[in-house]
Order: structure tokens, then C-alpha cells, then sequence
């Protein structure tokens, strides 16, 4: 649900907030003791409107560039990483994407503000993925990553939210990025083990901070998830909170976080429309179809994490996935997103249905083939069975014969938000023994 917020600042104090969201990133940085070059200017430039349809329109020509080379420089040097590390900030403040009352106008003001405080996590988070995906054949690339996360654990990063900001954004970034860096951890194997051979200066070993820093990274996130649910906002920022819980949960054999995730996955199923009196209402999450002309990308983004939890759990041989009606609720969450990539009217039909104004909106079909591919791989890696029944209706709607999608045609992406290459995640599902001890219980319960 989208919240209220208090009335907009004029332009004049929009624009002294992006300067001093700049100087707080710049003081957060400068703690590595580099003179700062001058940072780039968070305010709206002349030739960019204010609201937009498409997150790049918020942007002149080369600034993103610009401002990763004034990161650049507050790299810490760090022995074993040629590129050293990006100094670890406590603090996060992040802005508002969306225009006031919206889930799909762009806000230029807020998108640069944002991007500007907090594009170099998302670097960090990147990086972070590559030494874990490279750690698998090079023992330098393990302790190159396992180093860089020790650095940000033993800063206690991420742990604070500025007052200058917007509190749920800064929520989010911190969700996702914990949710990346963890999944990366305990997807690849020989990151953890790099990070069990390197001593800290108390005489324990990388490993243990890196997972104290995650144990406390996950305390919000999970007081997040039940403040949404005790309002009842059961949409995708949800079901991202709980993959992001979920490494953290297995890594520490926390029975709490693993039974907290396990709700989410099932109220995310319990969110999907079955049993409609038209068939053609059935698979839609309601409240990702509040996002007019974004709904197909929204709902495609919210299958995504859902999926991930349903292949990861596996790993643990817990399998959130379990029984008829809850294979019924995915298959046709997925069926939708699929065939609404091949005919988005379906969607503009449903956004009249559930939108605030009742109106048909064309839909935005940015990257959905290539996302649609991949969605159908974790599929069929969390069961095949679950991808052929998808790959029939699909056919059936589409009039193109089976396959319309290979099961490994998305087998080459990725996505630093669940922690790297799908195939990384996949390949963990596939090394399950029975579930440890502290969270057997937790799989064994029906829901």
C-alpha cells in the first residue's frame, strides 16, 4: 500500500536536501581520510522534468558515470583486492522513487537523490557477487570477498538510517542489500570457507563477524515484516524481506527467522486470486496491479523473490513449497505474468479492475521477454513438473507449440539481489541432507 507522507518541500529546500544528503555520503566517506573531489549535484538539472515514466529520464548524459569515479575514490585499500573496497558507511538515507499517492510516476527529485546516496551500495553489493562467483575456481577472488565483507561487518554498516531521507526507502536498500550479500554467502561455498581462515584481530575468524553482522542486519528486516503485516501490506517489498531473511536464518540455525520467511512465502501465495467466477481473475496479485502502466513488471518483480524462496529452502531440505493448493497459487501466479509478457491487454484489464481510477493503462514491456526466460528456469529448478505445467498453459494461450521457453534458456542470468547467478542458487538447492536440527520443526509444519 502506498503511504502518506508530509507535504512536498519548496524547490529551494528540495534542493539544499540534495546537496546536504551529498555532504552526509561525503562525511560518511571521507572517514578514509581522501580529499574529496567535488561531489556531483543531486538537484534537479535544467532539461530534466520532474515527473516521468522512466527512471533514465531522470539522468543527463554520463552523470551516473561521473558519480562512480567520484566513489572511487574513497575506496579503502585492502590487501588481496586490486580495487581495494568501498569504505563501509553506518549510516543509509535513501529517498522516495515515486510521486506522492503513486506506485508508478517517477519523481526525478527523490530518483536522484536516491541514486546519488546510494548507487555506491549497489557497487558494493555487485562486487561482493562477482569475488563469490569467482571464489568457486579462484582462491584470491574468496579472500578478496571474504576480506571485503569482513571490512563492512566490522563497521557495523548499514546499520543506522539519516533523518534526512526517506525512512522506507532506506528500509528497502538495506533489505535488498543484506538480502544480496548473505544469499552470496551461503550460495558459494568457498567464500565461507576463505572467511573461516582469516583471524580478526580478537582472535576469532571473519565468519563469526560477518554472520554476528548479519544476525543484526536481520533484526529490522524482521520487525519490517511483521509491522507490514500487522497492516496487512502483504506485496512484493514483502516477499523480498523474506528471501532476504532466509540465508541468515540457515547460515545460524535461527528456527525464528526460517518459520518467519516460510509466512511470507505463504502469504504470498495466499495474496494470489484463485477461484474467481470469471477464470480469467484467477492468478493476479491484487496489490502489484496497483501499479497501473508497471503492473506486469511488478508482478513479474514480485514472482521473483517467491520463486527464490521455493528453490532456496531446498538447500536446507526444508522445501517451502508443499501441497496442492500451493502449487495451484504459484503455478498460476507464474501462468499470469507469463502469458500477460505475451498479451499485456490482460493486464490493462486487471489494472481497470483494481486501480484506483478504473482505467485500462498500457503496459511498459521493458526486459519482460528476458525476465519472463528466466522466471521459467527457476521454475523448472524447483521442480519440473512446476515448469511443464506453467510451459502448457503458456502454450495453450500463446497457440505456440511446447516449449515457447526452454527450461535453460534463463539459465545465464543473474541477480545481486538474490545473491548472484541463478544457476549458484540452483546448484545450492541441490546439495540438501535432511534439515539441521534447530529448524526440522519449522520444516515439518504445514504452514
Amino acid at each position: 500500500m502506498i503511504r502518506a507522507r508530509p507535504a512536498r518541500p519548496t524547490r529551494p529546500a528540495r534542493r539544499f536536501a540534495a546537496r546536504a544528503g551529498l555532504a552526509l555520503l561525503a562525511l560518511i566517506l571521507a572517514a578514509t581520510g581522501v580529499a574529496a573531489q567535488e561531489a556531483p549535484d543531486a538537484a534537479l538539472p535544467e532539461g530534466v522534468e520532474r515527473y516521468t515514466k522512466s527512471r533514465s529520464d531522470c539522468f543527463l548524459p554520463g552523470e551516473r558515470r561521473d558519480y562512480d569515479k567520484w566513489i572511487a575514490q574513497f575506496r579503502q585499500p585492502l590487501a588481496g583486492c586490486d580495487v581495494g573496497v568501498i569504505a563501509p558507511p553506518r549510516v543509509i538515507q535513501s529517498h522516495r522513487l515515486y510521486k506522492e499517492r503513486s506506485g508508478w510516476i517517477v519523481d526525478c527529485v527523490g530518483m536522484r537523490q536516491k541514486e546519488f546516496a546510494t548507487r555506491f551500495i549497489d557497487t558494493y553489493l555487485g562486487e561482493i557477487v562477482s569475488r563469490a562467483e569467482e571464489a568457486e575456481t579462484s582462491p584470491a577472488a574468496a579472500t578478496c570477498g571474504a576480506n571485503m565483507l569482513r571490512v563492512w561487518a566490522e563497521a557495523d554498516a548499514m546499520t543506522e538510517i539519516g533523518d534526512g531521507g526517506y525512512e522506507g526507502q532506506s528500509e528497502l536498500k538495506i533489505s535488498w542489500t543484506f538480502g544480496g550479500l548473505s544469499a552470496a554467502y551461503f550460495i558459494h561455498p568457498k567464500l565461507r570457507e576463505a572467511a573461516r581462515e582469516i583471524r580478526t584481530a580478537d582472535g576469532g575468524t571473519a565468519d563469526q563477524e560477518i554472520l554476528a553482522w548479519f544476525r543484526k542486519l536481520s533484526g529490522p528486516v524482521s520487525a519490517q515484516i511483521d509491522r507490514e503485516r500487522a497492516e496487512n501490506n502483504e506485496d512484493n517489498l514483502q516477499y523480498w524481506r523474506g528471501y532476504a531473511i532466509l540465508p541468515t536464518a540457515f547460515m545460524t540455525g535461527d528456527a525464528e527467522l526460517t518459520r518467519q520467511s516460510r509466512r511470507v512465502f505463504d502469504a504470498a501465495l495466499g495474496q494470489v486470486v484463485m477461484g474467481s467466477k470469471d477464470p480469467a481473475d484467477d492468478g493476479w496479485l491484487p496489490y502489484e496491479m496497483e501499479r497501473g502502466p508497471r503492473a506486469l513488471l511488478y508482478q513479474m518483480y514480485a514472482t521473483t523473490p517467491v520463486l527464490a524462496m521455493a528453490l532456496l529452502s531446498k538447500s536446507e531440505g526444508c522445501g517451502f513449497l508443499a501441497g496442492e493448493e500451493a502449487r495451484a497459487r504459484l503455478t498460476m501466479m507464474l501462468t499470469r505474468v507469463l502469458e500477460g509478457w505475451s498479451d499485456p491487454t490482460i493486464v490493462s484489464a486487471q489494472v481497470a479492475r483494481y486501480g484506483r481510477n478504473g482505467k485500462r493503462l498500457r503496459q511498459i514491456r521493458t526486459g519482460t521477454p528476458r525476465r519472463a526466460a528466466r522466471l521459467l528456469y527457476l521454475a523448472n529448478q524447483i521442480d519440473p513438473k512446476l515448469y511443464e505445467a506453467v510451459d502448457r498453459n503458456l502454450a495453450a494461450f500463446t497457440g505456440e507449440p511446447s516449449p515457447v521457453f526452454k527450461p535453460t534458456t534463463g539459465a545465464k542470468a543473474g541477480n545481486d539481489r538474490l545473491g548472484g547467478d541463478y544457476r549458484d542458487i540452483a546448484a545450492a538447492a541441490e546439495r540438501p541432507g535432511p534439515p539441521p536440527a534447530a529448524i526440522a520443526g519449522v520444516c515439518r509444519a504445514k504452514g
